[in-house]
């Protein structure tokens, strides 16, 4: 499995962004039962930062993904989120502390339409959530014209968009283990890295 990190913005706006990092995964140990998936595991995401794990099917990337949200047990090392530790922290804990996962399957409610599906992704919030829908309507205007459809209905990839929109319906800091500052947001193509982690399957 390996770990690529892109760099959205230039040094100077991250840091004027964030003084720490948003996410760091440091020497993570971890798996199923007996079966240890993750070998220690370690990155960091920096403001501005757009992270990107890939391996092969069993390499471990998914499991990643569920031990820094709190669905696998880690057994060693730490998960820190804007410098406090959240490793073994329950989901729901996680998503008031602002961040969303987005599971590789079964991520909607096909029986609901999708405006209902990503009101869902706003269950929490106490404010006005509908400037957001409309941003999100923007990102993904397929949604907007699916908005009254059974969201069972759509294509694979519009609802892999709709388990998208309703992650960031929360306008979180850290979508599907990948961070993500939200007060800084935009894009451009800037300078990358490689590094590799060590699992096994």
């Amino acid at each position: 499995m390996s770990i690529t990190n892109h760099n959205a913005y230039s040094p100077d706006v991250q840091q004027a962004c964030h003084a720490t990092p948003i996410l760091e995964v440091r020497n993570v140990t971890g798996g199923y039962g007996h079966a240890q998936i993750l070998n220690g595991v370690s990155f960091k995401v920096e403001p501005g930062q757009i992270v990107s794990v890939v391996g092969p099917n069993g390499a471990g990337k998914s499991t990643l993904m569920k031990a820094i949200f709190g669905l696998v047990r880690v057994t060693s090392g730490q998960v820190v989120l804007e410098g406090r530790t959240i490793t073994n922290v329950p989901p729901e804990t996680l998503v008031r502390r602002g961040m969303g996962y987005v599971p590789q399957v079964k991520n909607i409610f096909p029986s609901l339409s999708v405006s209902e599906n990503l009101e869902m992704g706003a269950y929490i919030r106490k404010d006005n959530y509908q400037p957001r829908r409309e941003e999100i309507f923007r990102l993904f205007p397929d949604l907007r014209e699916s908005r009254r459809k059974p969201a069972g209905l759509l294509s694979g990839g519009q609802r892999n968009m709709l388990a998208m929109a309703r992650a960031l319906m929360l306008n979180p800091n850290c979508r599907d283990g990948s961070a993500r500052d939200a007060r800084c947001l935009g894009a451009y193509p800037g300078h990358s890295r490689f590094r590799r982690s060590g699992t096994h399957r």
